[in-house]
Formats: structure tokens, C-alpha cells, sequence
């Protein structure tokens, strides 16, 4: 159907972005751990703990899948997933770009999504 209705008005799909592709947890242990230690969750997914001391790990809480299955069904690439983040929804509500975070995992998601972007149009 999506495809029908810009094809009907001639507007051309550059790809599919996912958007709401599960939830990053991240943090810090605050005191002693040991080199290579891992945080384990509920679901059986262990996450790495850092040298100083973050760990980041993701989950999905919706469906998996969507963003590739409508890539598929449209014939266009998979441009990005975007997932849900609470540092992603505090730049957005003081109209921050969260790209213009440099050391943050996703401002380098949206850069990724950018590149793949650009590189459609080569």
C-alpha cells in the first residue's frame, strides 16, 4: 500500500528507517569489578562491562523485524534503526541535535543513517 501511494504521487522511497527499534539500557558500575566482567539480564544477554566501569545493552520490546520486512515488501534498502532512548528524547525536547554529541552511540546511529543516505545517491 505504502508503495502505491507515492508511486501514485511520484515521490520516490530513498529506504526505510526503523524507528522505535528496541531499548538501549546503559550505565555505570559504581565500585570493583574485574577486567572483562559481564552484566547479566533477565533475558540471558550479558553485556560487556567497560574499563571504566559503562556497559550498554539492548532489547527489543516490540515485534523485530518490521523495518526489514518493509524494506523487503517496498524494494529499498534498510537506511538505519533508530531505537528508543531517553538521552535521544531529552535532545530532542531542548532541540539539541543528538548528533551534535560526538560521543554518543547515537549520534553515530543518525550519522550511519546519513552516509547510507548519500551513498543511495552514487
Amino acid at each position: 500500500k505504502g508503495a502505491d501511494m507515492f508511486s501514485k504521487v511520484r515521490t520516490p522511497v530513498l529506504g526505510v528507517i526503523e524507528n522505535m527499534s528496541g531499548l538501549t539500557i546503559s550505565g555505570v558500575i559504581d565500585g570493583d569489578f574485574d577486567q572483562g566482567s559481564k552484566i547479566l539480564f533477565s533475558d540471558g544477554t550479558n553485556a560487556e562491562i567497560m574499563n571504566d566501569g559503562s556497559f550498554s545493552y539492548n532489547t527489543n520490546i516490540f515485534k523485530k523485524g518490521g523495518g526489514e520486512n518493509e524494506s523487503k515488501r517496498l524494494g529499498v534498502p534498510l537506511l538505519g534503526k533508530i531505537p528508543i532512548s531517553e538521552q535521544i528524547m531529552s535532545a530532542t525536547d531542548k532541540g539539541y541535535p543528538i548528533v551534535n554529541s560526538k560521543d554518543s552511540l547515537f549520534s553515530k546511529i543518525y550519522l550511519d543513517i546519513v552516509n547510507n543516505i548519500v551513498e543511495s545517491f552514487k
